[in-house]
């Protein structure tokens, strides 16, 4: 049977629709990707990328492996850097800010406005090998990736020039990858973005009306349940959301109260990085090859303040089937199979 669910953290609806399952193809799937001969991103064809704003070595560098990762700027940007400077960058001289960013009218109109599309946008190069998904990476290149975030985000915010970061991945076609080999991106904006709005707005209104976090409320209650929690670890816990927009969807939180990745220690985020790769590593056993998204919400980088009502997490979004006709006009997710059911799936 059929119900439509409410997510306490945004007050999203979703219709869980457990018969639709038993649909034809109810689940697309990309093939494997084979080996590009001609990828940038592979060791060696370092010259086919940007400069690299920062780069991870190897203990012990060598031929093969000289680097871990490299983080470069997307050749390809969505946004415009700030006087063609990275504005991660301690040498941007920029003096354009989010308050100074002049908002247009097109053709004189009102309706029709727009600003410049100012920011950053950097992709991470998480191997020095052809590999795809993040179960290919060793651990310890693993551990690494997720110090990368801290870096780049802890940059991003000393810089002062932006307001939001965040950092993404896109893995195989399915989830809008362009490139095979495995890599994340981080894109800053002068804004904050409407999902990431909606989040802080709702957990705000949440925290004037009861005193509390709305995360660390739904933490507390999806452990003493359990039917959805998928895993835990010392300090985070992983779980399939009561209104999950898609089969398998995982979102990871750390225990204790925390508005911004960034400000977590390195002990934790090695944890963080072995939890996030065996959640992988379980999504890919139930369904090989499929393609995901992960990405990481956290407090705004033009947010000095510590907020109480705000938790940072890292949301799984496994891209396991195609949203039509109804999604896009509705903003209303259809997901056939029940969280409860997802959860005890990845646990297996």
């Amino acid at each position: 049977m059929s119900e439509v669910r409410h997510d306490p953290v945004t007050g999203r609806q979703v219709i869980i629709a457990q018969d639709r399952a038993n649909r034809p193809h109810a689940f697309v799937s990309d093939p494997p990707l084979l080996d590009d001969g001609d990828c940038p991103f592979c060791v060696g064809r370092e010259s086919n990328t940007p400069r690299a704003i920062a780069e991870y070595a190897p203990p012990r560098p060598s031929a093969a492996e000289p680097w871990w990762i490299r983080v470069v700027p997307n050749k390809y940007p969505a946004v415009r850097e700030l006087n063609g400077v990275a504005a991660a960058s301690p040498t941007c001289t920029s003096t354009a800010k989010v308050n100074e960013i002049d908002r247009r009218r097109i053709n004189g109109h009102a309706f029709f406005t727009a600003e410049a599309a100012l920011g950053s946008h950097e992709v991470i190069i998480e191997s020095p090998r052809h590999v795809v998904s993040v179960t290919e990476l060793d651990e310890s290149v693993m551990r690494t990736l997720f110090h990368v975030y801290r870096d780049r985000l802890t940059s991003l915010r000393t810089a002062g020039q932006l307001a939001y970061a965040m950092a993404f991945k896109n893995v195989r076609p399915a989830a809008g990858a362009s490139l095979a080999h495995s890599h994340s991106q981080l894109l800053a904006t002068p804004f904050v973005p409407p999902q990431v709005e909606l989040e802080l707005s709702h957990s705000q209104a949440y925290f004037a009306d009861h005193g509390q976090c709305v995360f660390c409320e739904l933490l507390r209650s999806e452990c003493r349940g359990g039917v959805r929690i998928v895993a835990e670890s010392a300090n985070f816990v992983a779980w399939c959301p009561f209104a999950s927009r898609c089969p398998y969807e995982v979102w990871i939180a750390p225990k204790q109260h925390a508005c911004r990745y960034e400000s977590t220690d390195s002990a934790r985020l090695d944890e963080l990085a072995a939890l996030v790769q065996q959640l992988v590593g379980r999504l890919e056993a139930v369904h090989p090859q499929a393609a995901y998204n992960y990405l990481l919400h956290t407090a705004p980088i033009n947010e000095s303040r510590e907020l109480p009502h705000y938790h940072w997490h890292i949301e799984l979004l496994p891209r396991l089937i195609k949203f039509a006709g109804f999604e896009w006009g509705s903003g209303c997710y259809i997901n056939p199979i029940p969280p409860e059911t997802a959860a005890e799936q990845l646990r297996a």
